[in-house]
């Protein structure tokens, strides 16, 4: 058996608090052609959908960024000249 369309659905919840909950998915299809491999495509579109739910969540949801700054009274240096 041959198969000719995958489609992938990736959803996350996320926990609101207070009893609430939100969520978003994404999903995607695509046509497999005769020499393509099937689980190839699916484990493509599986990493576009998650990419593009990442892309798109709100600023609130995503995680946070760690920023290194070291100051040596009060001046900016660079990491390398930090003395452990």
């Amino acid at each position: 058996m041959r198969v000719k369309t995958a489609s992938i659905t990736y959803a996350r919840k996320f926990n609101l608090g207070n009893y609430e909950s939100l969520e978003m998915s994404v999903s995607l299809w695509s046509e497999v052609d005769v020499d393509e491999d099937e689980s190839a495509v699916c484990e493509y579109l599986f990493s576009l959908a998650k990419e593009q739910l990442k892309a798109n969540l709100p600023p609130k949801m995503q995680a946070p960024t760690i920023q290194k700054t070291f100051t040596k009274f009060g001046q900016v240096v660079d990491e390398a000249s930090v003395e452990v």
